[in-house]
């Protein structure tokens, strides 16, 4: 169940909203489990100086039945240096709960652990943006802090994965995108290049933690 609402008024745009889900599962491996999760969000946007700079911030409240209670502040910044160049920012805290398969899967070559807490991340970036009638484009440096991260690690081959909280993944690079309007047609291209260091962890052998591509090339 969901509600979102917004009003426009003098100051900008405020917004809000809440959702509430549940969700189980009943399975031979994982046995049978059951998940409650509530949030409300609310955010302004303030549009000032002949709307030329918006900023919005905002605050997530999120509440799970076996996880507990976190609260997550975002920020988003646009600046517009013209009718078709524009300055963005923004920074926020992001989290991730473990899944079932994390939590309680069990086999030969793999044991969950029912001890798990969810990852969490603060992320920043900041870019420019063009936007004419037959070219847009994009260029923006992103920072991702991820703690807690959830990895599957074994200390020898021999031994089962077993996923825990080990690691700190610290992540950046830089993403570019373009995209040509002409004739109804569009053709895009998107470059993408990720930096990732993983922090100090005890376990010799990582599944997840750094299985990422450093280059990646789209055209569509």
């Amino acid at each position: 169940l969901e509600f979102h609402a917004s009003h426009t008024n003098k100051w900008g745009i405020s917004g809000i909203g809440a959702e509430i889900g549940f969700m189980g599962i009943r399975s031979n491996n994982l046995g049978s489990r059951q998940r409650g999760v509530a949030s409300i969000f609310a955010e302004h946007r303030f549009l000032l100086f002949d709307e030329n700079l918006d900023i919005t911030p905002g605050i997530s409240f999120y509440h799970y039945s076996d996880f507990g209670s976190r609260v997550f502040p975002g920020l988003d910044i646009g600046y517009r240096l013209g009718p078709q160049f524009k300055l963005f920012a923004n920074a926020g805290y992001t989290f991730r709960v473990p899944t079932y398969t994390d939590l309680y899967y069990e086999d030969p070559a793999n044991l969950g652990n029912p001890d798990l807490q969810p990852e969490e991340a603060f992320s920043w970036e900041v870019g420019i943006k063009g936007n004419a009638t037959i070219w847009q484009w994009q260029a923006s440096w992103f920072v991702r802090d991820a703690f807690n991260l959830i990895d599957w690690t074994r200390a020898s081959e021999n031994q089962q994965w077993k996923p825990d909280n080990l690691a700190r993944l610290y992540t950046n690079g830089l993403d570019l995108s373009t995209q040509f309007n002409f004739s109804g047609q569009r053709l895009y291209l998107a470059y993408t290049y990720i930096h990732a260091q993983l922090g100090a962890q005890e376990s010799g052998f990582s599944r997840y933690a750094l299985e990422n591509l450093k280059h990646q090339l789209i055209l569509g």
